[in-house]
Formats: structure tokens, sequence, C-alpha cells
């Protein structure tokens, strides 16, 4: 059997972690595959983007059972609101959306 480096080996074609990644790895990882998915989605309208997404969504669903899908999409649904404010000061650079700036009337957008 042939030891790998951070804790996993393999055997005969299986792979298999002997312990969690980091927390870095982890997110590290994330943002990698998260990269990836980008790549196709840029350019593409936001309708046909969130249509991706819930195809990706409901494809994720489905590999839970039923009884717990309700539960899984609240959990996700809740991340995703919770990620709502990093990912907005990200990509608006810290000026919030840009439905929130004044016009030089002194109204909001």
């Amino acid at each position: 059997m042939d030891r790998g480096t951070g804790g996993s080996f393999q055997g005969k074609g299986v792979a298999m972690t002997t312990t969690e990644p980091s927390t870095t790895d982890h997110v590290i990882e994330i943002e990698e595959t998260k990269a990836c998915i980008w790549r196709y989605m840029q350019g593409r309208d936001p309708s046909g983007q969130g249509a991706i997404i819930a195809d990706m969504l409901a494809t994720w669903l489905v590999g839970h059972a039923p009884p717990l899908r309700d539960a899984a999409l609240t959990y996700t649904i809740e991340l995703t609101m919770s990620l709502l404010p990093i990912n907005e000061a990200i990509l608006f650079e810290g000026a919030g959306h840009p439905h929130t700036w004044e016009k030089p009337d002194g109204e909001n957008l």
C-alpha cells in the first residue's frame, strides 16, 4: 500500500483520507471549485445563471433521503443568506449594493 502525504493512503485504486482537511484547505478547495463553475456562468444573463444554480441544487438535494431534503434545503438557504454580506462587500468593494447608492439628487437608486 502506497502511503500519500497529508494523512491519506492509496491502494488498489482507492484513495482514503484518514484525517479531515484543515479549514484552510477546505476553503481553498471550495474557492477553486467555485472558480471553475463561475467560468461557465460568466456572461450569462441572471436567469441563465439562476437556472444553472437551481439545477445543481436540485441534483444535490436528490442525493439526500427524501425525509432530509427540507432540512438540507433550509440549512443551505440559511447558509446562503449568511454569506450575502461578505460576498456583497467583496463584489462591490465595501460600497454595498448599487441599489443603496445615492443619486446626485440625494435619493437612492
